[in-house]
């Protein structure tokens, strides 16, 4: 639940930010002369939204971005040689607004993933690292088995192998036959089978 509040709070935080640097770009670009261009400056909000919002805050403030350049650029720029060029140039801003805030979305994701997939890896290196630890704890150890119901002593108790097994190293035990047991088994019901012919 903390983790959700602080999540929103960034968010807002970040959103605030990206119109107050939207703002101050705008009124600076709308104070300078023709010849200063601030047209990349406008992509700052759009990589606060990104990194802090993600790719749909991303967007929206990539368009909102450049609603605003283009209104800028409209009384600043009062007519172009072909109109037509107006409105390409303004697409091409759209464009590169929105790929990238959709780049840096990306690379915030991307790195988001790489600290989960680092923090797993850890947890399951900590975890084998206990693993070896228990395992290594019975290395060059005598462990003593019944010479005749082969159960192992485990403290003061007496447990079956599988039991074993499964209380100190986490292992899951099936049964299935050795094809030396096989091999005894056909032998015996061999000798079986003739002894009962006669």
């Amino acid at each position: 639940m903390q983790s959700v509040k602080s999540n929103a709070t960034a968010k807002t935080i970040a959103l605030v930010a990206s119109v107050g640097a939207l703002a101050a770009v705008a009124i600076l670009d709308y104070n300078a002369s023709r010849e200063l261009v601030f047209d990349q400056f406008f992509l700052f909000p759009v990589v606060i939204a990104a990194w802090f919002g993600g790719r749909w805050s991303a967007w929206g403030m990539a368009v909102v971005a450049w609603a605003v350049w283009a209104s800028v650029n409209y009384s600043n720029v009062p007519q172009y040689v072909h109109e037509t060029d107006r409105y390409w140039n303004w697409a091409l801003i759209l464009f590169r607004f929105l790929v990238a805030g959709t780049i840096v979305a990306f690379l915030r994701d991307a790195l988001a993933s790489a600290k989960r997939n680092l923090a797993e890896k850890e947890a399951a290196l900590k975890a084998l690292q206990e693993s070896t630890a228990k395992i290594r704890a019975y290395e060059g150890r005598f462990q003593t088995i019944c010479a005749w119901t082969n159960q192992i002593k485990d403290g003061d108790e007496w447990i079956s192998f599988p039991e074993f097994l499964s209380r100190h190293l986490h292992t899951q035990v099936t049964h299935g036959i050795s094809p030396d047991a096989v091999a005894k088994l056909k032998t015996e019901m061999e000798n079986e089978r003739r002894k009962a012919q006669g």
